[in-house]
């Protein structure tokens, strides 16, 4: 049996100027998906790890590719809720000999921001999963030591996930 590890967090659109070029330097830019905890349930899932992404996505065009992203990376979706808007976006550009890399966020409104903190401050349940209370953004806590939520367990035991990251 394998290790399911599930990760929280806000899955991010990508938009960067080709190779190492600046910002406007041409027309172009690049758009990817990434993020600290959904590079890790990608790479986890690369690993032959079960791995599961908890995060809240627009029901538009931009969120069905980015679901589609991680379905076609082996990611269990079943725990992202679609709702708002947009999705956050930042600004990559790559860095080059001594000029350093940049980045510039835009998160405000984003699906995240505005559903996000709601559901997790709430404690609501979605389906039949109870999403932590306290522990939504950039978190990292094994479930045996969060303790219980309101009606009992933490998420991690819920989704089934050995380990939340």
């Amino acid at each position: 049996m394998t290790a399911s590890i599930a990760t929280m967090g806000e899955i991010m659109l990508r938009l960067k100027p080709p190779g190492r070029e600046r910002f406007f330097q041409s027309p172009w830019l690049e758009a990817t998906f990434g993020g600290g905890e959904v590079n890790g349930a990608v790479s986890l899932s690369q690993f032959g790890l079960d791995a599961t992404f908890i995060s809240a996505l627009p029901d538009n065009p931009i969120g069905e590719a980015c679901f589609e992203y991680l379905r076609g990376k082996g990611v269990d979706t079943g725990h992202i809720v679609r709702g708002g808007d947009r999705m956050g976006v930042y600004y990559l550009e790559v860095g080059a000999n001594q000029r350093p890399s940049n980045v510039i966020y835009d998160r405000s409104g984003s699906s995240m921001a505005t559903l996000g903190a709601r559901l997790i401050r709430s404690g609501s349940s979605i389906g039949r999963q109870r999403l932590v209370s306290h522990y939504w953004h950039h978190a990292s806590f094994e479930p045996d030591r969060v303790g219980a939520v309101e009606g009992g367990g933490c998420y991690g035991q819920e989704v089934g996930a050995d380990r939340v990251l």
